[in-house]
């Protein structure tokens, strides 16, 4: 589970993929009107005002493989529920995801050496 700090790093972060500039204190808006400082940021694909760890937003995941292994790496953001089925059919589908990942990441501090 992620700590207060980690968690409003991950908010800040996927509100700035979004290209929105504006502080999280006070009553804050951004350009398509989503209330900042309540944690909603727009979701180009739904065309709303979302907060990533409750509504899913297919702007900040490729699927549901990579939506399930962001969970699992400490991301809080919603899947969506067909995702929840996946899981249930194949849960090893995401752990492979994961270890490829992993490996992936070895090989990057390894190569930047």
């Amino acid at each position: 589970m992620l700590g207060r700090r980690a968690f409003w790093l991950t908010v800040q972060a996927l509100v700035a993929q979004t290209n929105v500039v504006a502080s999280m204190l006070g009553s804050s808006y951004d350009a398509h009107d989503c209330l900042i400082s309540a944690g909603y940021g727009w979701c180009a694909a739904t065309e709303s005002c979302v907060r990533v760890w409750e509504t899913p937003c297919a702007d900040y995941f490729d699927g549901c493989t990579d939506c399930l292994a962001k969970q699992r790496l400490g991301v809080n953001i919603a899947c969506p529920a067909e995702c929840d089925q996946m899981i249930l059919a194949k849960p090893e589908a995401v752990d492979y995801l994961l270890a490829g990942l992993a490996a992936a990441s070895d090989d990057e501090v390894v190569a930047g050496h």
